[in-house]
This record gives structure tokens, C-alpha cells and sequence, in this order.
């Protein structure tokens, strides 16, 4: 949680040590937004031997602008997908500056304004290209460019997947009390609730029950009513009445 007059970057800066500590085999770097692209983020990766990754903004205009110029000096790769073309230039070994202790690398992805045609109408806002531009510590050996490019897209999956769903479906900003450890304590136990549905989905479930479950709340709801419907003590309260073996 953040403490008083802390910032984002501060609290991240004191979890990720307990997170390579206790999850550091499951991981092998960490992406953040523009406020990420720091030296004590990507020194702190680099020093638990993790890549670090954010998006490069005007924060780093002198890097950004070396990095435009190296760019205009050489021809995008071109890589054609679902959704049409994106173009890309990636370059490594730039020096961002002296309390950096690793030299980048910069990408930056290009996609031209697309409209489905589905969505070809005159109501329909003018699509925008996409320009997107992203640092790492990672070489191109371990993180191609296109796995970087999925990679940069996949961030807004926290927003989109996690904290969008936890605030629309599962009652994340409704405040139940307001004493500050329940309200801490509601919104833990919540992230622990949605990891276990989401786990119990993906881990447990077929391919033909995922596809009857196309959504998380669907299937918190199917275990909501079979817990309700259920007679007799649950399984684990049998279990832990019974006598030692």
C-alpha cells in the first residue's frame, strides 16, 4: 500500500525486492509505464538479474531524440498480421544517462489507422495510427521484436482484464467499512478471490467447459449458486472433522 506522500514508483520500488525474493523463478522481467523509465527501476531489475522494460515518452527527450536519429537512418521491419501491417525499428546499446547502469534498447512500433469493416461508418471517430515506442534492458536474443511488441500491447491487459472487471463486476471501489485495515483487508481477500477463479478457469477447467464459461463472472457466478445449493457441511469442513489417520 502506499505509505504518506509516497508516489507509485516508491511503492513499487519496495515490493519488487519481496516479489524476486519469494516469485523470482516465475518471471523474467518487469514492464511498467513512462514513470518506470528511471534509473532506480531499471537498475533495481538489473541488480536481481531481471530485464526491466517501460515506455520511453518526452521524460527521455535526449534518448528519445538519439533514438529518432538512428531510426530515420535505417528501413523498418515490416511484419503483416490479423490486423493489418506494423512497422518497426529496434536498436540496442544506447546510453541513457551516467546513473543508468546497463545500456537500452529502443523500439518503436508503428500502425497505421485501420477501420474494420464492421465499424465503416460515418458515426464511427476517425481511427489514429498508433506510434508507440518502448525501452528494455532485454537483447534481442532473449526478447525478439515481435514478442517485445506483444509484450508492450499486453500491459493494458492489467487495466483492461484486472482492474476494469474488478471495479464493473466484483464491487473492487465499493467501500463495505470504513476502517482502514477492513478496507485493506476487503480488497486483498478480493484479489485473492479473482486469482483463484481466474487459476480454477485456465488450470482446471476443458477446453469445452471454458467455452460454456466464456467470462470469469459467468463462472464465479456457477460457483456461487452450487455453494448455495450445496447440502451438508462443505468437503473441507468434513475433512477437517474427521480423526487423525
Amino acid at each position: 500500500m502506499l505509505l504518506p506522500h509516497e508516489g507509485e514508483l516508491d511503492a513499487a520500488l519496495r515490493l519488487l525486492p519481496r516479489v524476486f525474493q519469494n516469485h523470482g523463478r516465475i518471471l523474467d522481467g518487469v514492464i511498467g509505464d513512462a514513470e518506470y523509465f528511471c534509473a532506480p527501476f531499471f537498475n533495481l531489475c538489473t541488480e536481481h538479474g531481471k530485464y526491466a522494460a517501460a515506455v520511453l515518452k518526452d521524460n527521455n527527450p535526449a534518448l528519445l531524440a538519439e533514438a529518432q536519429s538512428l531510426m530515420d537512418q535505417i528501413e523498418p521491419t515490416v511484419h503483416e498480421g490479423p490486423a493489418g501491417r506494423t512497422f518497426s525499428w529496434d536498436i540496442e546499446g544506447l546510453s541513457v544517462n551516467d546513473k543508468m547502469k546497463k545500456p537500452v534498447r529502443v523500439l518503436r512500433t508503428f500502425e497505421p489507422a485501420r477501420v474494420p469493416l464492421r465499424k465503416r461508418s460515418k458515426k464511427q471517430p476517425e481511427p489514429e495510427p498508433h506510434d508507440n515506442w518502448w525501452g528494455t534492458t532485454a537483447p534481442m536474443t532473449a526478447l525478439p521484436t515481435r514478442e517485445f511488441t506483444q509484450l508492450g500491447h499486453h500491459r493494458w491487459d492489467i487495466e483492461n482484464c484486472v482492474f476494469n472487471i474488478l471495479v464493473n463486476q466484483w464491487g473492487l471501489d465499493h467501500c463495505y467499512k470504513h476502517d482502514p485495515a477492513a478496507i485493506q483487508n476487503f480488497i486483498l481477500t478480493l484479489f485473492i478471490a479473482y486469482i483463484l477463479v481466474q487459476c480454477f478457469r485456465s488450470r482446471n477447467l476443458n477446453p469445452e467447459l471454458q467455452r460454456l464459461f466464456t467470462t470469469i463472472i459467468a463462472l464465479a457466478d456457477e460457483l456461487r449458486s452450487s455453494l448455495a445449493a450445496a447440502t451438508g457441511r462443505a468437503p473441507w469442513v468434513e475433512r477437517a472433522s474427521l480423526p487423525p489417520p
